[in-house]
């Protein structure tokens, strides 16, 4: 799927939830997470973007979910606000 490498956008809130915006292949693809349980971190899908100016609100493929689970900035979000796992929460 990816033909390039992908660049993670990342805001941490102060509240604990943050934003993620991972750029791959000419579209943007948004997600929130937020702590749940304590050492849980849930994580959505919010939008993408694509590179002709249309929004969708289907779910992207895993492989796009695989890349932002392996970035710098969400093992950080997941380091600085001490949680230790993730669940993905899923949209119909």
């Amino acid at each position: 799927m990816a033909t390039a490498e992908p660049i993670v956008y990342s805001t941490i809130n102060d509240d604990g939830s943050a934003e993620f915006t991972i750029a791959v292949d000419g579209e943007d693809h948004k997600f929130s997470a937020s702590p749940n349980n304590g050492t849980t971190a849930v994580i959505s899908y919010q939008e993408t973007l694509s590179n002709r100016f249309q929004i969708r609100v289907k779910e992207p493929d895993n492989e796009v979910f695989k890349l932002l689970m392996q970035s710098d900035e969400v093992t950080e979000y997941l380091e600085r606000e001490g949680l230790t796992t993730i669940r993905r929460e899923k949209h119909d």
